[in-house]
């Protein structure tokens, strides 16, 4: 997702839990390496959603985080890593999930956990484009940088 928002603010959207509980409500990050995180919904099957749960691996603030998840009644865990960057006159977020099991179903969960990226992103994006956020976002990053 590339957007005209700084890099900064971009990072704040992804990591502070009011700003997160805008445009993801069903999440719950902590903020600390070894923190919990938490997301209430994430599809499985058709119609099928299940609660998701893991841990913070790494983290910089402002450029990268990495977390491991394990979707509930699955034995895999996946690592997921959150990227924020520049790129000319745009921002950019990248989120790489990684760690799939190989089974014969792994083509379609990796299909599914790349549209479910998508859709954040797109609701990100979303977030951003209704009146205001943008500006408040920018705003309430500024204020925390201090």
């Amino acid at each position: 997702m590339r957007t005209s928002i700084s890099t900064r603010a971009l990072w704040f959207a992804c990591w502070d839990a009011a700003i997160l509980s805008e445009w993801w409500p069903e999440l719950t990050i902590a903020k600390k390496v070894g923190g919990r995180i938490e997301v209430a919904e994430v599809p499985y099957k058709r119609k099928k959603y299940r609660h998701v749960s893991g841990r913070l691996l790494k983290l910089k603030p402002g450029e990268h985080a990495r977390f491991e998840w394990r979707t509930k009644g699955r034995d895999a865990t996946t690592t997921v890593d959150v990227y924020v960057s520049q790129s000319k006159k745009k921002s950019r977020l990248r989120i790489v999930e990684s760690g799939f099991t190989k089974d014969d179903y792994a083509a379609i969960e990796v299909e599914r956990m790349r549209d479910f990226w998508r859709d954040r992103a797109g609701d990100l994006q979303e977030w951003l484009e209704a009146p205001g956020n943008a500006e408040r976002l920018e705003a309430a990053a500024k204020a925390a940088a201090k």
